[in-house]
């Protein structure tokens, strides 16, 4: 009777050794799901999310500055009239397409500016600089705005990425254990 005692004790140690072994192995093929499951997850943020957020703020960052040098350009050649005094004006313009016409601009006191969604303003020169001034403050103050997010979804996007990294290595790691 001992030894069939044993023998139960035995039984039943390894029946009770065997269900821990399936149950770890349950639990560590959850734990590895769940790693999976949030690699996924990072990748699929980072690559709905972040990237075309970035994408879409460094795109309206080449409008700005575009903007921006347009508006400096003007200023510019508005402090050339001034200077220059001049009241009439022959020049190269641009009508599209990169095609340039021959133009003459008899009377130089009266600019017509661009203030956005299709409308155009008369200003005197000297309105023209101020507004473009105030406009240039603007357009800067967008890009340093836009700058700083770009910054900080770029940063958010390295931590993804490093985050990542870190859970596929622990997964392997498991693996290997």
């Amino acid at each position: 009777t001992k030894a069939i005692n044993n023998f139960i004790i035995l039984l039943l140690f390894n029946v009770s050794t065997i269900r821990e072994v399936i149950q770890e192995e349950a639990l560590l093929m959850d734990h590895q799901d769940k790693l999976l499951w949030r690699i996924e997850s990072l990748k699929a943020y980072s690559r709905i999310e972040l990237q075309p957020q970035i994408k879409a703020l460094l795109r309206k960052l080449d409008g700005l500055k575009q903007d921006t040098n347009d508006y400096a350009l003007l200023k510019k050649q508005i402090h050339v009239i001034q200077q220059k005094k001049l009241t009439s004006l022959k020049s190269l313009t641009d009508v599209g397409s990169h095609l340039f016409m021959h133009t003459s601009i008899p009377d130089t006191s009266t600019i017509y500016v661009s203030i956005g969604l299709g409308f155009h303003v008369a200003f005197t020169l000297e309105e023209a600089d101020t507004w473009i001034s105030k406009k240039l403050e603007s357009l800067n103050k967008l890009i340093r705005d836009n700058s700083y997010r770009v910054e900080q979804l770029t940063e958010e996007l390295e931590r993804v990425l490093t985050s990542e990294e870190m859970i596929a290595a622990a997964k392997l790691s498991m693996l290997d254990g």
